[in-house]
Formats: C-alpha cells, sequence, structure tokens
C-alpha cells in the first residue's frame, strides 16, 4: 500500500493554538483522569471540559484514512490537548509526524495517560508561578 502523507499542515496550526500538553488518551481514559484529578489533586483547582471534539484525517494508507479524534480541556487555565488515533488503520509515525508539525519541540510536554501525572505536577507548578 502507498502510504500518502499530507505535506501541508498549516491548516491545523489553530488546533495547537494555546496548548501546553499533548496527551494520548481516548475517551475512557481522559474520564478516569478527570476522576482521578478531581479524587486526588485539589491543589489543581479546575478543569473545564472543552465540549467541542474534532477528528482529523492526517493522511491515507492506500485509499485508507487515518483519523485522529482531538478533545480539549482547560486545567488551571492552561489548555490541554487529548488525542487519539481512532480510525480503522492507524499509522503510528504519522500520528508522530502530525503532532511534531503541529508545535515546537521544547515549549510543549507531551503525554499519554499512564504518565499523566508528569502533566498534573507541571500544570501545579505553572499554578503556583502565577502572578
Amino acid at each position: 500500500m502507498n502510504r500518502v502523507k499530507r505535506t501541508d499542515w498549516s491548516r491545523d496550526q489553530d488546533l495547537f493554538k494555546d496548548v501546553v500538553f499533548l496527551v494520548e488518551a481516548d475517551d475512557f481514559a481522559r474520564q478516569v483522569l478527570l476522576e482521578r484529578v478531581r479524587t486526588h489533586r485539589p491543589d489543581l483547582k479546575s478543569w473545564q471540559q472543552v465540549m467541542e471534539g474534532r477528528i482529523v484525517t492526517i493522511g491515507y494508507l492506500g485509499k485508507r484514512p487515518i483519523c485522529v479524534s482531538l478533545f480539549y480541556a482547560v486545567i488551571d487555565g492552561k489548555r490541554v490537548m487529548f488525542f487519539s488515533a481512532c480510525s480503522m488503520l492507524v499509522d503510528h509515525q504519522l500520528v508522530e509526524d502530525w503532532l511534531r508539525a503541529g508545535f515546537k519541540p521544547g515549549l510543549y510536554f507531551s503525554s499519554n495517560a499512564m504518565n499523566f501525572h508528569n502533566c498534573v505536577q507541571a500544570l501545579a507548578r505553572m499554578s503556583k508561578e502565577k502572578p
């Protein structure tokens, strides 16, 4: 099968606007993380779900689309993007390439649901650093 990769990802730049963390988590994992944060992390004062989600087709393998679903939360005033490869066929390298094209390395953090504590700890530090 031929791998077709989009080369112009500029139209997706707004999806990454103001995002400080990227977290790989499907719907269930996102819900579990929300419950754990509310139960075990009183230092994080707010978690606001952004109800508008998106599915983005980032490329094709043959004629089959490679899609990523996106949801956002604003946690203590910081925007976090939750993403999950959701198409029947997944190309993890293409997903990683798309994520790297969307944000500048070194300016943002990435994690997965298992390592979400890194995101939570950094968000707590960011909140304390506010003037």
